[in-house]
């Protein structure tokens, strides 16, 4: 999964965003539902969802976004999966898999028997196709120069077994490549009939296979009778784009969607008081902060970066406005990181210091009060998503920047153009996410501040930083990699490529007569519907 935004996966990731496609006005699978099947006390039927956003596009090594990723996450399987709760790597299309004594070569063997949703074979070369597709210097994916940055070739054995050569050792490889969007396995069948149009006809392994898409309405998946982990009970999950929270807690508690992934910290306490509704709430792998484009001229000197740092209360603006929802953080990584480290400037309140940083790079204030140098005024835009989240912490930071006389304004704008203007890097300043599957810094580090990371939103570079970043993913010791990763904490926090505020919780809040739900990761999107069920048949 690797997302700002949302990233995200990396996941691996990804803040999550990618410029959204031409949408068509509809696409049908030539999938059809199953026959429904039930087992005493557990029920299937129809499942809504609640989405934050529309999907942009299902090929997995272009999803960039969370809202896709978590629709496409019912639908392909990775080579392996991680159970957050034994912290262990488990089995999933790759049933055993060994690396070599340099790290360098990695031998997965792969389960038989397995077919694509088009009845085509799982095997060997839909693997190396997979992974091809991605490496390929021609690729559209964002991901596709990090895994040209990390991987040599990969080579099919034999029908079932599968070898990956590395350019040098990667300590994180399965999360951060195994286990990135860009190595869900795709048909290759599938990807050659419809080309890019596969991105609107996804075709995996996974347990619900995609059946429909109109778009701005609703995303139809059924579930697969002959999944290799056997056939799920819920017979079709339909996903239903609403930006809103405040609108899927009302349709959770009107009964027209079953699941909601985004809870307001409003409704927190009033859902978990709903004796018809369950909440769960786990910590998360997802920052949040402002960035700033360090090409843009009011940006470029670090001073002015560092001054607008210490101008804004952000240990005030989480309190008061995200205290339910999230964890105050100090660095890029979130408070569930093994990395994370609070050894950093804190760049606590103090306007003052601001002021005089401001002034020391040339800003003085002009006769309306706004900050000038030679003859421009200290007048930028901050761009963000709609949303309410987003929009009050942009207000907030608007605010104590008006008291040292920067004139910040804010534009809000629809999810996917917001993304686009993200990655174009059309943006003065911006607010920003990103959603990781892990808190191994190598879903954050490379995608997000390593100069030519295809997340880099703000175009920040530090070449120390890039070295470090480096030693970072190849470094096979763990507390080594941690002193590393803490250093590359220090310099980034210092050159304030973002302002960071908060890391969220992983919040999920859905019907109580749905069961077999657990917390499969605390990574937003990863929401794992395989097992799910009524267990009384739903009205």
């Amino acid at each position: 999964i690797a997302i700002v935004i949302v990233i995200a996966i990396a996941f691996s990731w990804l803040y999550f965003f990618q410029a959204p496609p031409q949408k068509p006005t509809e696409t049908t699978s030539i999938i059809t539902t199953p026959t429904k099947t039930e087992t005493p006390g557990k029920y299937g039927g129809e499942l809504v969802v609640a989405n934050i956003a529309d999907v942009l596009r299902m090929d997995p090594m272009l999803v960039t976004d969370v809202p896709t990723y978590t629709v496409i996450y019912q639908i392909f399987d990775f080579l392996v999966k991680y159970n957050y709760e034994t912290k262990q790597y488990e089995p999933a299309l790759a049933i055993s898999w060994e690396a070599s004594e340099d790290a360098k070569t990695w031998t997965f063997k792969l389960r038989k028997g397995v077919k694509f949703h088009d009845g085509t074979p799982f095997n060997a070369e839909a693997v190396k196709f997979t992974i091809d597709r991605v490496l390929d210097p021609q690729s559209k994916s964002p991901l596709s120069q990090d895994f040209r940055d990390n991987i040599e070739s990969v080579e099919v054995v034999d029908e079932y077994t599968v070898v990956f050569h590395l350019k040098n050792p990667l300590a994180s490889f399965l999360d951060r490549i195994i286990r990135s969007q860009g190595a869900m396995i795709v048909s290759p069948t599938a990807v050659k009939k419809y080309g890019d149009a596969f991105s609107n006809n996804p075709i995996g392994t996974g347990p619900f296979m995609f059946k429909e898409w109109i778009p701005g309405e609703r995303v139809v998946l059924v579930k697969n009778p002959d999944y290799w982990g056997g056939a799920p009970i819920i017979d079709t999950l339909i996903y239903k784009p609403m930006p809103e929270s405040a609108a899927q807690v009302a349709a959770l508690q009107a009964g027209q969607v079953d699941v909601i992934l985004s809870i307001p910290k409003e409704s927190i306490e009033i859902l978990e008081k709903d004796p018809n509704i369950k909440v769960y709430k786990s910590p998360g792998y997802t920052t949040f902060g402002i960035v700033f484009n360090h090409k843009s001229e009011f940006f470029m000197d670090k001073r002015v970066r560092q001054a607008l740092n210490y101008a804004i209360d952000k240990d005030e603006i989480v309190n008061s406005l995200f205290k339910e929802i999230g964890v105050r953080i100090y660095s890029p990584l979130p408070l569930a990181s093994w990395a994370y480290t609070e050894d950093v400037n804190k760049f606590e309140y103090n306007p003052e210091k601001a002021k005089a940083l401001l002034e020391e790079a040339g800003w003085k204030p002009g006769p309306d009060g706004i900050l000038e140098k030679d003859g421009k005024k200290f007048s930028f835009v901050c761009i963000t998503q709609e949303g309410k989240e987003a929009e009050d912490l942009v207000t907030a930071v608007q605010s104590y920047l008006k008291k040292i006389g920067v004139d910040m304004k804010i534009q809000i704008f629809e999810y996917g153009t917001w993304v686009d203007m993200l990655v174009t890097h059309q943006f003065d300043a911006a607010y920003i996410w990103w959603a990781a599957a892990a808190g191994d810094p190598d879903h954050y580090f490379p995608f997000l501040f390593y100069s030519t990371g295809w997340a880099n939103c703000g175009l920040y570079n530090n070449s120390k930083v890039d070295e470090l970043i480096i030693k970072v993913s190849q470094t096979p010791s763990f507390e080594e990699r941690k002193k590393l990763a803490a250093e590359a904490q220090r310099l980034i926090v210092d050159d304030v490529a973002w302002i960071h505020f908060y890391s969220k919780y992983t919040t999920v809040a859905m019907k109580k007569i749905i069961g077999g739900y657990y917390v499969a990761s605390p990574a937003e999107g990863e929401i794992d519907f395989y097992k799910v069920y009524f267990t009384s048949p739903k009205r």
